[in-house]
C-alpha cells in the first residue's frame, strides 16, 4: 500500500492504521501477539514513528524518533493493538485483546474478558 510492502497475513485495518500513522507522523505504541488476541507482553521496541526501509522493497519499520533514519522491522502480521503514544488513545485493538500479565500495565484496561 502506498509503496510499502506488508505481510500478506496482515489485517487490512492494521495496514490502514499503520499507513495513516506513517503519513501523519503520529507516534504510536504497538502490542504484538498471536492471532487469538493474546499479547506477548513486550515492553521494548514497541513505540515510535512508522517509517519504511530503504531498498527496492519498502517494509514498515519503527523509528525511535522523527529524526531517525533507521529502525527495527515491524512484525505487522502479529499486531494486536495500536495506540497513539500521547494519551494511549486506541487506534485499533484486536476484538479479543488480552494483555499479558507481565506486559505494560496501562494496556490491561483494554483486555476483553
Amino acid at each position: 500500500m502506498n509503496g510499502t510492502r506488508y505481510n500478506e497475513k496482515t489485517l487490512g485495518i492494521v495496514v490502514t492504521k499503520l499507513e495513516s500513522a506513517r503519513q501523519d507522523r503520529t507516534r504510536i505504541i504497538i502490542q504484538y501477539g498471536d492471532e487469538t488476541g493474546n499479547s506477548w507482553g513486550d515492553h521494548y521496541d514497541i513505540s515510535g514513528y512508522v517509517g519504511r526501509s530503504s531498498g527496492k522493497t519498502k517494509k514498515p519499520i519503527l523509528l525511535h524518533n522523527n529524526r531517525s533514519n533507521y529502525g527495527g522491522a515491524i512484525l505487522d502480521s502479529r499486531i494486536i493493538g495500536i495506540w497513539k503514544s500521547k494519551g494511549k488513545y486506541p487506534l485499533w485493538v484486536h476484538p479479543n485483546f488480552k494483555a499479558h500479565p507481565d506486559g505494560p500495565k496501562w494496556c490491561h484496561e483494554f483486555t476483553k474478558e
